[in-house]
């Protein structure tokens, strides 16, 4: 079996777009409005590993992101803490190093969604 992606519901999809595209550096690979209205987009990594974005108006969802995080693998942690900051987001928790060596910190999405960066 084969995860196909990762659906993530979602306050502002423009909000979000920027986020996932700028920051986490996915590709937007499909964009459409479906017939009742909802906005979806699915966004690759390039490598197999998909987030779908979906904003409905007409759906209201409580706790949004409740429970849910993404990971992320980067080249650098440093590097990505910069340019966190240079965007003003603010680091949620974090840097943490394990006993092991790994390096991550966390950050919520523009609906709440945790997002963890990783240098293995």
């Amino acid at each position: 079996m084969k995860m196909c992606w990762t659906t993530l519901m979602v306050d502002d999809l423009e909000k979000s777009l920027e986020f996932y595209e700028k920051l986490v550096e996915l590709e937007l690979s499909k964009r459409y409005t479906t017939p009742t209205g909802a906005q979806i987009c699915f966004l690759s990594d390039g490598g197999g590993s998909t987030v779908e974005l979906i904003f409905d108006p007409k759906v209201k969802i409580s706790n949004r992101g409740t429970g849910v995080t993404l990971g992320f693998e980067v080249k650098s942690l440093d590097e990505m803490m910069k340019t966190v900051a240079e965007k003003g987001i603010k680091i949620d928790r974090g840097p943490i190093v394990t006993p092991s060596g790994l390096k991550f910190f966390y950050v919520l999405d523009p609906s709440g969604v945790e997002v963890q960066f990783v240098e293995k």
